[in-house]
């Protein structure tokens, strides 16, 4: 009796040890876009004949950190990760405006650009869904939480009047931690297994932008006395979308 009693504790530590040995443990490295690059005008206007056009570029984005995964049937897995990204983006804004004095018509206008980098933690919460007619490929859907604790701002404008000589400002801004907020992030990304520890994937990462408003520079045009120009941006980057080749590699196996 106490031999097969032996026996099934045996049998059930082994089949334990088993299952833990697919708990997967790594790191996980993306690299690539930041942005989708945009241009738009406004609808909202300041003056007669006012024209303002936005422009965003394509940045960059560089993500690393720890990942881990517990299985909960043969098909699926839940996750976890802890990440660190560097985020760089490129914002431009053109302001043509014109002013009525009752006497005589002025043109004027203002263009700025902006330079963000970046630094910021996530953790995002994933489902790995594996087919079972294709195991070497998997899907991945996750969410999670995200807060950046540097950010630096590098800002240039121009005003222009009446072909007048313009005047150009220079502005580079650096914020602490104390003036962000926490931010939502949904992620998918389609993975193919390179060998059983190593996988190679897309990722898309979306991230609404909560942050609070910040004035970055101001463009003063000193051609006309009664004439104050000031430009301020609501935000230091727009919202995230993401493109990312991303590697996986799990070292417990």
């Amino acid at each position: 009796m106490k031999k097969r009693y032996f026996l099934l504790c045996l049998s059930l530590s082994l089949s334990s040890l088993s299952f833990a040995q697919k708990t997967e443990f790594g790191f996980v490295l993306k690299a690539g876009n930041y942005g989708i690059p945009i241009h738009k005008k406004p609808q909202e206007t300041y003056f007669v004949g006012d024209s303002h056009t936005i422009s965003q570029g394509l940045g960059s984005n560089y993500t690393l950190g720890l990942t881990y995964s517990y299985p909960l049937n043969p098909q699926l897995r839940i996750g976890t990760e802890f990440l660190y990204r560097h985020l760089t983006s490129s914002y431009a804004s053109e302001h043509q405006f014109t002013i009525l004095d009752g006497a005589s018509t002025s043109f004027s206008g203002s263009k700025t650009t902006e330079k963000v980098l970046e630094s910021s933690l996530s953790l995002p919460v994933f489902l790995q869904y594996k087919p079972k007619k294709a195991q070497k490929w998997s899907f991945i859907a996750g969410i999670g939480a995200s807060r950046a604790f540097s950010a630096v701002v590098q800002s240039s404008a121009t005003a222009t009047g009446n072909n007048q000589p313009s005047t150009t400002s220079f502005n580079t801004s650096h914020y602490d931690h104390d003036q962000f907020l926490f931010n939502v992030n949904f992620n998918t990304e389609i993975a193919y297994q390179l060998d059983k520890s190593t996988s190679i994937g897309l990722a898309y990462t979306h991230e609404k932008q909560n942050e609070p408003d910040f004035t970055r520079f101001s463009v003063i045009n000193p051609i006309f006395v009664d004439c104050f120009c000031l430009f301020s941006t609501d935000t230091f980057r727009g919202n995230l979308n993401s493109f990312s080749v991303s590697l996986r590699h799990n070292i417990l196996h």
